[in-house]
Parts: C-alpha cells; structure tokens; sequence
C-alpha cells in the first residue's frame, strides 16, 4: 500500500508518525516509529499530538456557529465583544471578526511584547504572556488597513478567540468543547491533557530529532493550544465532508467558502 510505504520512508527520519485515512466512510489510523524516547510503541490512532494551528480551524467553526445562531455577525467590529476598557485601533475602518477570521485584520503575526517575554521562556514562548497582556497589546497594535491583504496572524486569531469566549461569557476552551467537541464525540481533544492521559501525550521534537518542551498558549488559545488525537481529528474531517443539514454541518461549510484572495505574483 503506497501510504505504508511512505511511513516506511518518513518514519525512518522523525521519531514518530501517524496517519488518519478516511475513505468511504471508514477510517484507518498507521504509525511508525515511537510515542517518545523513553515510550517505544508507535504512535496510534488514540495518541495525543500538539495540533497547532489546526486549531485556528475549531475558532472559524465556532465564529460560523455562533453566527448562525445569531450571536455574532461576521461583520460586528472586535471591539463589540472586548472588554470596555481594551480600545482596539481603527485605521479607515473598525476590525472585523470576520477580519480576523480571514487573516485580513491588518494585526501583525505577533503581538507587541511577546518576543520580549519569550526571551524569558525560550523553550516555552507563548507561556508567559499573560491575558492583560494581550489586552495591552490590543490596544497598542499598529495596524495595517483591514481587509486589505491576507497577513497571517497568531495574534488575530488569539484575539477572535477571546472576543468569542467573552461573547459567549465562558472560556474559549469550554466553548470549543461544548460546539465541537461533545457533539463529534472527540474526547480526546483538550488544551490541558490530565494525568490520566500523559502516557498518551507524544513528546514533541525539533527537526533534529532532539526532544523539545510543550507549547502552552494561556492568552492565545485560538490560535494554537489545543491537542488532539488521529481519531478524533478523523472525526472533525468527517465533519468538513458532511453534506447534511446539521448545525454544524452548515457552520463547517461557512469556513470553507472563500471570502478572501492572495494576489498573484509575476
């Protein structure tokens, strides 16, 4: 079968991997190599991954979500749903969520003082950057005309996930959990994975092979902080191929319709 012999090939150079496969309706989980030095089965379907940005996927399906419930409009301005003393600037026009969503807010990859705390946590940028400083950097950002040009943005999308928890007067990752996670059955998805599932918890490595500290994103969990396993990630594709009529069906298809177009370079 061509994808084992892929993982033949690739599992001889990263320490370990798994692939989910869905097809017609099944699905099929492979893994080479091992969950971690001191751990040497090989990943499996229930083996938990630091996903990354695929989270920024869970934080577009709960703004598509909440839209149609009629909580949001794609089109509200952030500062609708910040906290009344964090004044986002506005450049010709306010910041949309919708903005944020498409990348296309004008905020920088990056939030101001970030790269200043994550000297103090090299192995762990994100973690000390706390949500007031978020909030302070909100209010401080130097932005590009919104809607403009697509500029990829951690710090977007951390923020559209703090102005939907607040929205929603819960916090991002229950939020997730009670539009995603429990109704998809993904019990393994979680930003905090509990004692009980540390076995379970691949260690993550860096190109050289050399293991490498856990990500915690405390202020930004929208753009990054959840982990997750090849199961539960099956099922959270099945849903983007749903046709039906569901409510999450329907928010799943509102994240994939192109709103937003790179320029083409000659």
């Amino acid at each position: 079968m061509e994808i084992e012999e892929i993982l033949e090939k690739y599992g001889r150079k990263h320490v370990g991997v798994a692939v989910g496969i869905l097809a017609n309706g099944e699905t099929r989980t492979l893994g080479r190599g091992r969950i971690a030095d001191d751990r040497p089965s090989a990943p499996a379907g229930d083996t938990i991954f630091e996903i990354g940005s695929i989270t920024k996927v869970f934080t577009a399906t709960v703004l598509a979500d909440l839209a149609q419930e009629g909580l949001v409009s794609l089109d509200d301005p952030v500062q609708r749903h910040l906290p009344i003393w964090v004044e986002l600037p506005v450049r010709d026009r306010a910041v949309t969520l919708l903005d944020l969503a498409t990348h296309r807010s004008g905020l920088p990859r990056l939030p101001r003082g970030m790269l200043r705390l994550a000297l103090t946590e090299r192995h762990n940028p994100y973690a000390n950057f706390s949500v007031d400083d978020l909030h302070a950097a909100a209010a401080t950002a130097r932005l590009r005309r919104p809607g403009s040009r697509i500029r990829y943005s951690n710090f977007g999308f951390g923020l559209l996930g703090e102005a939907l928890a607040l929205r929603a007067g819960t916090t991002y990752e229950v939020l997730v959990s009670e539009r995603i996670l429990r109704p998809l059955g993904m019990t393994d998805t979680m930003i905090s994975v509990p004692p009980d599932k540390a076995d379970r918890f691949a260690q993550g490595h860096n190109r050289r092979g050399r293991a490498v500290s856990y990500w915690d994103l405390p202020s930004l969990p929208g753009a990054g902080a959840f982990r997750s396993t090849v199961d539960d990630i099956l099922k959270f594709l099945a849903l983007q191929l749903d046709t039906g009529d569901s409510r999450l069906a329907s928010a799943a298809r509102m994240t994939q319709e192109p709103r937003a177009r790179r320029p083409i370079l000659s």
